[in-house]
């Protein structure tokens, strides 16, 4: 014992340094060679141990301490050294045994080995294992270096290695594969698993990969003599493995490696739920014939592919062959793999060295599948479950900084080399697949037909024999033995892995989901490509281009995502402000809007007429027939509105719903980009105010969007442009340009934008349901905003147009609901009459002076056109004459009564009649103004001298 304890100091060293050099050098690997120490590979915890001391001095055992054992040696060594590791109170010590000059080996009850030491005879040491499986590779490895004298013939020994033990020498837990084994395994596999100490040397035998390699051969040897029994225990056997460790990157890397993937894939298509279903799952074939790795971005390092072939194959694990065993902690185990293995993708990706995005760059143009390995890298980063975030900012740096975006601008019009390759390639697989759901799908359809078919005979036969029984080969017993038939033949057998329609995205709807998603991560990235291709090009080819896609795609998913992608590059939210700057210089400047509105304009389908605009009019009892026909905008507010001529508006606004010849796909696309051309606007209307208030008066983009609605008459259209007026009309800006809220209200009166609202309310609405209706709302809540944001101007047109006063007096007699909004309406407005009277002609001869130099203050001046213009219009005041305004591609004022000017007016006219018309223009204002143009028509002017 003194002997020992002498031993014992001199070998006391700090245990903590060389345990971590142990585990770093024993570490798994996939490529780790299997002929590794038996002992010392094992993890920390097999080799767990005790270590016990007795001597002749005393007669019971001594704790010296708990640690890790190893072996200094192999097989071959000449003196071989069981080594242990120990702490005790504090005290760690190293303790070394030569195993060969020992004595009186002994094993008990698998956790226990004795042995007689050989420096003193007297001394006696206990190794207690806490692991059955550490104890066994320790007893077996002792026992190739000590001879049978040195073992004592104790009973305990006997029992270590049984019977079925010598028979299973080659593994730690796990039989050889033959039927009984197999059997007895499946009923048993969950009572091995459940206990740690089996469940450990059942991975240690998985991982070392020589168990499976006997097993499929084996299997193939079932497969050969159709024993399904014997194959559905295999394909049980694996799946509790898969299901018990997929959560192990090292062990899912052994199952989806190459020489063991394919094996493991045949025998789950012997899985015994689907053979009682009589389906066939042919996954093997399925890699074979349809899965193709395509090496879109050469790399030279053998792991990346690896783990690339990985990804996909735990991903097929978990979507095909798991879906009907994963329970919530497994999805989440399994999850945690592929998120490791995604971590080691994304390391080798995001190396410089390997120059990865510069080829990738390179290619995107000119290959299809680099745009679509782009989607697959960009949807990863759209998940925290995938990537960490310090990947998913590395990867958005890299698409941002080398432009990755920009090299896609040819896939919109179909003009770059990858657009060809599909067209070439992969379309006729696309067409194919196609015509393959067609077919089936007409099959079954007409077997369904046949089969109502002969159940309308049986019937109809039912009921003239009564009771009599159905002929023999009728009815639904034929339909039974055809739908068989049908079934049994092999083109038309369950495919569900859909091999036969395997349908590769197109370009376009590629293109657009990688911008949704890169707009979705990190929406600086889509801005920053916008800018850098307007400042290459002169002109904004890529947003031009997502506009394009909005308006003339006839896909309602793909026009979607396209208008979320510009709404968000046009929202100022989080931008900074030269980014705001840049991005509406970009959409207002430099012709993006006037696309979308050129879109509004062509798209309106109305009747070929010259009789201007069809606006709800009002004209007086004397006009004649072409005089109401362009009376479209009267101010008289002295006429009044018959119930005749209340009719024929509501006719001629009926005009405008006229269809087209064209098909129904053209019809909805066209909606569809109109809505979508309505929500932009309504976002620039909310956003860029000061913007968009100039746009209003330059483009009449209220009035086109209300006529874009009415022509054809769509409700979900007109919807969205009340909405759309609703928001010009709740626009304000800062107290500073407080004058510049008049722009709206003056264009909205002028162009008698509420007329149409009324008139939907009134015909195109049933006031008396109950129910209430979706357009009904967006009418009413637009009237409640012209009440809510006191816009007298508003109010008081509504009361003083005679179109509008008789409409809104009957609305009131409709409901309790029309009644109080229009009574409340009604109150301002005799509150606005109180305090001064209103002057009809305030909204078109205001002070222009004073409104030039506020809107453009270089311009200041009047020329003699428009002093000309006031002139006009102040003898038409002064003669009474009826000033009508017709809405044609020129916009004319016309003078339907006979004037007569006189010779003190300071004007250019020369002395003498006018032929046929006199047409004096304006002065351009700036270039966001149309010039108007005064018209007389000669017919109705006697004289001017």
């Amino acid at each position: 014992m003194a002997d020992d304890d002498k031993l014992t100091q001199e070998t006391k060293i700090d245990v903590a340094d060389t345990n971590n050099q142990n585990e770093s050098t024993y570490s798994f690997q996939l490529t780790d060679d299997l002929s590794r120490h038996p002992v010392n590979s094992l993890p920390p915890s097999c080799r767990r141990v005790k270590l016990y001391e007795i001597s002749s001095s005393n007669d019971n055992w001594l704790d010296k301490g708990t640690g890790f054992c190893y072996f200094d040696g192999d097989l071959e060594s000449k003196n071989p050294k069981l080594l242990i590791n120990l702490e005790h109170y504090g005290t760690k010590t190293l303790v070394s045994t030569n195993i060969k000059e020992n004595s009186d080996y002994s094993s008990q009850n698998d956790s226990i080995i004795i042995w007689q030491e050989s420096g003193d005879l007297r001394l006696f040491r206990a190794l207690s294992f806490q692991n059955v499986i550490g104890h066994n590779a320790c007893w077996s490895y002792i026992r190739n270096f000590v001879d049978e004298a040195n073992m004592q013939s104790s009973g305990s020994n006997v029992s270590v290695h049984s019977s079925d033990a010598t028979a299973n020498s080659l593994y730690r837990i796990l039989p050889v594969p033959t039927a009984s084994s197999l059997q007895k395994l499946e009923s048993s596999l969950e009572t091995y698993l459940c206990q740690t100490n089996l469940s450990e040397g059942i991975y240690m035998d998985l991982l070392e990969k020589k168990w499976l390699k006997e097993l499929f051969g084996f299997m193939y040897k079932c497969i050969i003599n159709e024993d399904l029994n014997t194959m559905s225990a295999i394909s049980s056997i694996l799946l509790k493995f898969v299901l018990n460790w997929c959560g192990s990157l090292e062990l899912m890397h052994i199952f989806v490696s190459d020489d063991v993937f394919f094996d493991l894939l045949k025998s789950f298509e012997y899985d015994v739920d689907l053979i009682s279903q009589n389906i066939r799952m042919e996954h093997v074939k399925f890699f074979k014939k349809y899965v193709r790795h395509h090496e879109v971005i050469p790399i030279n390092n053998a792991t990346f592919y690896q783990l690339i072939h990985a990804n996909y194959r735990i991903n097929y694990l978990k979507d095909v062959i798991l879906p009907r065993h994963l329970d919530e902690f497994s999805i989440q185990r399994i999850n945690s793999t592929v998120y490791a293995n995604m971590t080691e993708i994304m390391n080798i990706i995001l190396t410089e060295d390997n120059n990865f995005f510069d080829l990738l760059k390179s290619k995107l143009s000119s290959n299809y599948m680099a745009a679509l390995f782009l989607r697959e890298l960009l949807l990863t980063t759209r998940s925290s479950n995938l990537v960490s975030q310090t990947d998913r900012n590395s990867l958005i740096l890299m698409v941002r900084n080398y432009q990755l975006l920009n090299e896609l601008n040819g896939y919109f019009d179909e003009s770059c080399e990858a657009c060809k390759m599909y067209k070439e390639t992969l379309l006729p697989l696309n067409k194919q697949s196609e015509e393959y759901y067609k077919n089936v799908k007409s099959v079954l359809s007409s077997l369904k037909g046949r089969s109502e078919l002969n159940k309308l005979n049986h019937t109809t036969e039912e009921g003239q024999e009564g009771t009599s029984a159905p002929r023999e080969g009728s009815g639904s017993d034929s339909a039974f033995e055809e739908k068989a038939e049908l079934i049994n033949r092999e083109e038309y057998r369950p495919n569900l892995l859909c091999t036969s329609r395997h349908r590769l995205i197109e370009p376009l709807s590629l293109v657009v989901e990688i911008f949704h998603t890169c707009q979705d991560i990190f929406p600086a990235i889509v801005r920053s490509a916008v800018f850098i291709d307007a400042e290459i090009h002169g002109s904004p080819r890529l947003l031009l281009g997502l506009c394009d896609v909005l308006l003339n795609v006839s896909n309602e998913g793909l026009q979607s995502q396209t208008r979320e992608i510009i709404s968000r590059l046009l929202d100022p939210k989080n931008m900074d402000l030269p980014e705001k700057d840049e991005i509406c210089n970009i959409f207002y400047d430099k012709g993006v809007l006037d696309y979308l509105m050129n879109y509004l304009n062509n798209s309106t389908t109305q009747k070929p007429s010259t009789e201007g605009e069809r606006t709800p009019r009002l004209a007086s009892e004397g006009d004649t027939q072409k005089n109401r026909s362009s009376d479209v905008s009267s101010k008289n507010r002295t006429d009044v509105c018959t119930a005749s001529e209340e009719d024929t508006n509501s006719s001629e606004i009926m005009d405008l719903d006229v269809k087209n010849d064209t098909t129904v796909d053209k019809i909805e696309m066209n909606i569809n980009a109109k809505l979508n051309i309505m929500e932009i606007l309504s976002l620039c209307a909310r956003e860029h105010k000061h913007r968009f208030k100039l746009r209003v008066q330059s483009q009449k983009i209220p009035l086109k969007v209300i006529k874009s609605s009415m022509s054809p008459y769509d409700k979900f259209l007109v919807v969205g442009s009340i909405k759309f007026i609703k928001i010009c009309i709740q626009m304000k800006v800062s107290h500073r340009f407080k004058h510049r809220d008049k722009l709206v209200n003056k264009h909205i009166i002028r162009y008698n934008i509420l007329r149409y609202i009324l008139w939907i309310l009134m015909y195109k609405v049933d006031a008396y349901s109950s129910n209430g209706s979706i357009l009904e709302s967006a009418c009413l809540s637009l009237l409640a905003a012209i009440e809510a944001t006191g816009t007298d101007s508003l109010i008081v047109y509504l009361f003083e147009d005679p179109f509008c006063q008789n409409i809104t007096t009957k609305l009131k007699k409709y409901n309790a609901c029309y009644n109080m909004l229009f009574n409340n309406l009604q109150r301002i407005y005799h509150s606005i009459n109180n305090k001064s009277s209103f002057d009809e002609n305030k909204w078109f001869e205001e002070d222009e002076d004073e409104e030039e130099e506020d809107l453009l203050a270089e311009k200041r001046k009047m020329d003699q056109d428009a002093m000309l213009e006031d002139n006009l219009i102040s003898v038409y005041t002064a003669t009474g004459a009826n000033l009508l305004y017709e809405d044609s591609p020129s916009d004319k004022w016309v003078i339907n009564k006979k004037i007569k000017i006189t010779p003190s007016i300071n004007n250019n006219l020369m002395e003498g009649g006018i032929n046929k018309k006199i047409t004096v223009k304006l002065k351009n204002k700036d270039d966001r103004s149309i010039a108007d143009e005064f018209l007389l028509d000669a017919q109705d002017v006697d004289t001017i001298n």
